[in-house]
C-alpha cells in the first residue's frame, strides 16, 4: 500500500502540473480553437526555461526552433533596434518564425526574470497547423503582427502587448 500511495501522490502532482500547463496554453488565442486532447498533447511537450533579466531569449535573425509562453515576468520585443511590444504572463511569442519557417523577426529580451514554458518546433507545428481552426487563427495573428510591427505599421500597444 505504501508503494501505491507514493505512485498515486506522484501522479496527483503530475496531473496538477499538467492542468496548470493546459490552462496556460488554452489562454492563448491561437490555441483556443484546439480540442482538449491537442492542448494536452502540447502541454506534455512543454519544457521550463529560466531567462535572467537583461538576457535575450533569442535574437533577430536566429533560427526559429521553439514557441514560448510566459509564466512569470515580462519581456521586451525589439524589432530592427526599436521596442515594438512588452509581453507579460500568459502571452506567447516565437510563432512567426515557426509558422513562416523564417529566422526570428525580432529579438526578445527579458525585462525581468522570466519563467517560460517552451515548445519545440516538432511538437508545436504538427498540432497547431494540423487542426484547421487553430491554423487559421495562427495565420491571422501572424499577419496582424507583421502588418502592425512592420515598416510603417503602428506600435501602439492599447490591447495589451503583441509581438
Amino acid at each position: 500500500m505504501v508503494v501505491a500511495w507514493r505512485r498515486l501522490r506522484r501522479l496527483d502532482r503530475y496531473i496538477g502540473e499538467l492542468d496548470k500547463e493546459i490552462t496556460l496554453l488554452h489562454g492563448l488565442p491561437m490555441l483556443q480553437p484546439l480540442p482538449l486532447p491537442a492542448i494536452e498533447q502540447l502541454a506534455r511537450g512543454l519544457e521550463p526555461v529560466h531567462v535572467p533579466a537583461g538576457r535575450a531569449v533569442f535574437r533577430q535573425g536566429d533560427p526559429a526552433d521553439r514557441f514560448y509562453v510566459i509564466e512569470t515576468g515580462t519581456a521586451d520585443v525589439i524589432g530592427d533596434g526599436r521596442l515594438v511590444a512588452t509581453l507579460g504572463p500568459r502571452e506567447g511569442f516565437g510563432e512567426i518564425g515557426l509558422l513562416r519557417r523564417v529566422p526570428r523577426t525580432a529579438t526578445v529580451r527579458a525585462a525581468t526574470n522570466l519563467e517560460l514554458q517552451a515548445l519545440r518546433c516538432d511538437r508545436f507545428l504538427p498540432v497547431v497547423t494540423g487542426y484547421p481552426p487553430s491554423s487559421r487563427e495562427a495565420g491571422v495573428e501572424v499577419e496582424e503582427m507583421l502588418h502592425r510591427f512592420g515598416p510603417g505599421g503602428s506600435t501602439d500597444d492599447q490591447n495589451g502587448s503583441r509581438h
